[in-house]
């Protein structure tokens, strides 16, 4: 505990004693490690969540043991993790491990749980910031519902700032043309089962792309034209207008994000 509260807030003992505490665990922080930390994909009662945090901790120390020797974990309110890395590029056989880590989790304890990831430490006075990235990017895998279950600080990119936003933004302020478009469209879909919304959402996840949306979405091109074409009607907006993508897409993920958050 005391050698993550040193990585974590500072010391004023020096770098040399942090590195024989951690070597007396078998850990050598001369080497670059991965800050970690792994917390539930849901909000809960301390209690609760140390409850279950203390089943995943055994499953995590093996895993831990076996694909990474030379690591480190520590339970507080979330498991702290300080992973031992190798190679020129080590984050993503990092992240790929950590995916499995999370379905071997949720096959053994029928729990979700959520990993944040920060910059690879080199340096005692990296691991600060190295947690607080992690944290970030486990803020930002919990509000996004990450597929995997896993974030990396340095591959948030958008969604970073949108899941901040989200979470600042009343439900209540004025809705824009763009917001009332998408409105407009899951009433719709609610009320008619069209898809337009998903039909809407591909199209811009193809770049606009007709043929790779149709094939994305399992429909004859003409079937997705004419579904284009309704959005246009019910909207007052052509989704095949490149100026409306960025605000489109921006607007849908904070709605989703606003939902599950």
């Amino acid at each position: 505990a005391r050698l993550f509260r040193d990585l974590m807030d500072g010391t004023d003992e020096g770098d040399d004693v942090v590195k024989r505490r951690a070597a007396l665990l078998g850990c050598d922080l001369g080497r670059p490690h991965a800050p970690v930390v792994l917390s539930l994909a849901v909000d809960s009662s301390p209690a609760a969540r140390r409850a279950a945090l203390l089943r995943v901790l055994p499953l995590a120390q093996r895993w831990l043991g076996e694909k990474f020797p030379g690591s480190l974990i520590h339970l507080e309110a979330e498991l702290w993790l300080v992973v031992r890395v190798r190679g020129e590029a080590p984050l993503e056989p990092l992240l790929s491990e950590l995916s499995a880590l999370h379905g071997l989790l949720v096959r053994e304890l029928g729990g979700l749980t959520c990993v944040g990831v920060g910059r690879i430490c080199r340096a005692l006075i990296d691991y600060r910031q190295g947690f607080e990235q992690a944290q970030e990017a486990l803020r930002v895998a919990r509000s996004t519902r990450a597929p995997d279950g896993v974030a990396a600080f340095d591959r948030l990119g958008a969604a970073r700032y949108l899941a901040g936003l989200a979470a600042e933004s009343p439900t209540e302020t004025p809705q824009d043309r763009f917001q009332q478009a998408i409105e407009e469209l899951s009433m719709h879909d609610a009320r008619r089962a069209s898809g337009l919304l998903e039909t809407l959402t591909a199209f811009l996840a193809a770049g606009g792309n007709i043929a790779r949306t149709a094939e994305r979405l399992y429909v004859h091109r003409n079937t997705l034209v004419q579904r284009l074409d309704k959005i246009q009607d019910l909207t007052g907006l052509d989704p095949r207008e490149s100026d409306h993508w960025l605000a489109l897409q921006i607007v849908l993920t904070l709605r989703q994000l606003q939902r599950e958050g």
